[in-house]
């Protein structure tokens, strides 16, 4: 038996609610949800809570996100990110461009009962990983959710279930409690990391496994393909345009029935723009090459100092 998170008191719903036309009790299942043909509930839990997808390339994460950093929804806000509800717990906290993408919270990882039965019950049924999996998961939202203006934000997006009318001060005491029970030190796979860059999970993925398919889906319309991986062709042609055009007019100024001064006016310009071109071709591979180079420096940084301080957890001494 494990330990739940949170105090029976302090947690943010009930699953023992009673219907209020009949009045009798619904169930045991808080939230009552619909689930999917094929399935039971403990094959509906594990499927809410299954980062089974991104934890096979955790070795590697630290290439797509920086270990435990996870910005609160206000901060999401300022650095004008689009947040977007998703049912899929291995899109939860990965970001695209100026989106991300958060898993709202199912209502049964807030009954305490049902937490105790269900998730910390090794003898529930549930594959072991699910626990550890719904530690990292509520610390998530602890950080996410760390002032009032953050709650007012989820609450907003519909990140909480619609059953649960939270306050500043229930969420202070259930979000105390889970940040003093759940270590990060002592979490594993994707949750040693917290926002992921997608498009370099993808890239990961496939060189790991030497495939060109993607691990996180996205629409697979014409123009999202030529966005994400032809874009930076149209970049080189126009560089291209600019250097044959150049070219072009050297060529061509010595043929040109012009004063000499002209030619020569044409032929410094011209050679200016190859110049002018080449320096800014360079400039920005050499300010890309830099910028990457230094932000995988930091990752693996980040990574290797992570993985000192969990070793020092498992070895029992202070971090």
């Amino acid at each position: 038996m494990h330990p739940v998170p949170f105090s029976k008191e302090n947690a943010l719903t009930s699953g023992y609610e009673d219907d209020p036309v009949s009045g009798h009790t619904l169930g045991t299942f808080p939230g009552y949800p619909l689930i999917p043909p094929g399935l039971d509930e403990n094959g509906y839990i594990a499927r809410q809570l299954d980062f089974s997808h991104i934890d096979e390339i955790a070795g590697w994460l630290w290439l797509a996100g920086w270990p435990y950093s996870i910005r609160p929804l206000h901060r999401q806000k300022t650095m004008q990110r689009e947040v977007l509800i998703t049912d899929s717990p291995q899109l939860h906290l990965v970001w695209r461009r100026s989106v991300i993408f958060v898993k709202p919270l199912p209502l049964f990882v807030l009954d305490h009962a049902f937490f105790e039965n269900r998730i910390s019950n090794s003898d529930s049924g549930l594959p072991p990983k699910v626990y550890d999996a719904t530690l990292g998961f509520l610390l998530s939202y602890v950080k996410l959710i760390q002032c009032e203006a953050d709650l007012k934000i989820a609450i907003d997006l519909g990140l909480f279930p619609s059953t649960c009318h939270i306050t500043w001060k229930m969420w202070s005491l259930f979000a105390r409690e889970v940040r003093d029970n759940v270590l990060e030190l002592g979490l594993e796979g994707r949750w040693r990391y917290g926002e992921l860059q997608s498009l370099r999970i993808n890239s990961v993925y496939r060189l790991r496994h030497l495939t060109l398919k993607r691990l996180l889906p996205w629409d697979k319309t014409y123009k999202t393909a030529l966005h994400d991986y032809f874009g930076w062709l149209l970049v080189v042609f126009v560089y291209l345009t600019v250097v044959l055009t150049s070219m072009q007019v050297v060529l061509a100024t010595s043929a040109q029935p012009v004063t000499l001064d002209f030619q020569r006016t044409s032929f410094r310009f011209s050679v200016f723009c190859l110049v002018a071109c080449a320096a800014a071709l360079f400039g920005i591979g050499f300010a890309s090459g830099a910028y990457f180079l230094w932000r995988l420096s930091e990752n693996y940084r980040r990574e290797m100092d992570s993985r000192r301080r969990r070793e020092e957890y498992r070895k029992g001494s202070r971090p």
